[in-house]
C-alpha cells in the first residue's frame, strides 16, 4: 500500500494540475481568462499550467452566445479572443518560445476538427458534421496533421501541407458551414485561420482578424454579400390587413351603390303607383255624361245621368245581397 500512495497522489496532481484551463502562453495576460483556479498546481508561469481538452470544446453558436451561455462557453469565448490579440511571447517547453496567438490557432483549429471531423475520438454526430463533411473533407489532413505536436517552428505549415489543400478549399467548407444553423462560429475560425495565413504574424506579433470571431449571423444573410431584408411579422400583418380592409372598402362601395340604385327604384315605383293610385280615385265623371263604375266592373254599366231618379241606387252582388253605391257618384 505504501507504493501505491505516491501514484496516486501523482494521478491527483496530474488532474488537478490541467483543471478548469486551456492552453494558453506562460506569464500571458489572458492567463486569467484562461485559467480558472490560481495556486499552487496553476502556476501561471508554468508552460504545463494549462491544458486544453475535449470538454472545454463547444461545437454550437448556443453554446458561446445567448443569455444562458455556460461557463465552459463563456470561458473560451474569452480565452480565444484575448489570445487572438495578444502579443505574449515566452519561454515554453523544450526551449521553445511561445505566443498566445500560436495557441490562438490551435484551439480553433483542435475545435474545429473535434466538432466537424469528430477527430480524434468524439463519436457525437454535429449539424455540421452531418451537413458540411463531405464539403470540408478535404481539409481534413491539413488540419488534423501534426496538430498535437505542431511547434512554434512549422505553425503555419497547416497552410500549405498537401499541395496547398487548406488554402484551395477552406472557402468551400467555410461557405458551407455560413449555411448551417448553429455553425456560424465553426465558419469564423476557417476565416480566421485563412487570415492566419495570409497575415503570418512574427513572434511577439498580434493576430489582426479584422472581425468578431463568435458573431453570430443568420444563414441567409451569410450566404451573400448583398442586404437581404426580410418583413417583420408586424409589416406582414399591417399589409395584409391594408389589403384586407382595401378590398372591404371596395365591396362596401359597390353593395352601397347597389343598395342605393335598387332602393330609388324602388321609391320611384312607389310614388309613381301612388300617384296613379290618387288620380284614378279623384276622377271626375267622363266628358259626354259618362260615369265609370269601379265598384264591381264586370256588372258596371255607363248610364245618362238623366235615368237616375234618387241619390243612390242599387248594385246586385248576388242573392240576398245588395250595395248601396255612395252618394260621391251621384250625377246631379
Amino acid at each position: 500500500m505504501a507504493g501505491i500512495a505516491p501514484v496516486k497522489l501523482f494521478i491527483l496532481t496530474f488532474l488537478f494540475h490541467y483543471a478548469y484551463s486551456l492552453d494558453v502562453a506562460p506569464d500571458s495576460q489572458c492567463s486569467d481568462l484562461c485559467i480558472d483556479k490560481a495556486g499552487p498546481l496553476t502556476n501561471t508561469s508554468d508552460p504545463f499550467a494549462s491544458r486544453t481538452f475535449t470538454t472545454d470544446l463547444v461545437c454550437e453558436d448556443s453554446q458561446l452566445n445567448g443569455t444562458e451561455v455556460a461557463a465552459v462557453g463563456r470561458k473560451w469565448q474569452q480565452c480565444v479572443s484575448c489570445e487572438a490579440s495578444s502579443d505574449t511571447s515566452s519561454l515554453g517547453i523544450n526551449s521553445d518560445n511561445e505566443t498566445d496567438v500560436f495557441w490562438f490557432m490551435y484551439n480553433i483549429r483542435y475545435n474545429f476538427v473535434w466538432c466537424v471531423f469528430g477527430y480524434p475520438t468524439n463519436n457525437e454526430t454535429t449539424t455540421a458534421a452531418s451537413t458540411c463533411g463531405e464539403t470540408c473533407n478535404a481539409i481534413l489532413d491539413p488540419m488534423t496533421n501534426k496538430l498535437f505536436t505542431e511547434s512554434m517552428s512549422n505553425r503555419y505549415e497547416y497552410c500549405t501541407r498537401y499541395d496547398n489543400a487548406f488554402k484551395d478549399h477552406a472557402s468551400n467548407c467555410q461557405q458551407c458551414l455560413e449555411k448551417v444553423e448553429g455553425a456560424s462560429i465553426l465558419a469564423n475560425y476557417i476565416k480566421a485561420l485563412l487570415i492566419a495565413c495570409e497575415q503570418r504574424p512574427e513572434m511577439g506579433k498580434p493576430l489582426d482578424i479584422g472581425f468578431n470571431i463568435f458573431a453570430v449571423s443568420s444563414p441567409m444573410s451569410t450566404t451573400t454579400s448583398a442586404t437581404i431584408s426580410t418583413p417583420s411579422p408586424t409589416s406582414t400583418t399591417n399589409s395584409d390587413q391594408n389589403k384586407s380592409n382595401s378590398h372591404l372598402s371596395i365591396g362596401v362601395t359597390v353593395g352601397i351603390g347597389v343598395g342605393v340604385g335598387v332602393g330609388g327604384a324602388i321609391l320611384l315605383t312607389a310614388v309613381g303607383l301612388f300617384l296613379w293610385r290618387r288620380r284614378q280615385l279623384t276622377r271626375g265623371p267622363n266628358p259626354g255624361g259618362k260615369i265609370e263604375c269601379y265598384t264591381l266592373p264586370d256588372e258596371c254599366q255607363y248610364k245618362d245621368p238623366k235615368v237616375f231618379e234618387s241619390n243612390v241606387f242599387p248594385v246586385e252582388l248576388g242573392p240576398g245581397r245588395r250595395h248601396n253605391v255612395p252618394q260621391e257618384l251621384e250625377v246631379r
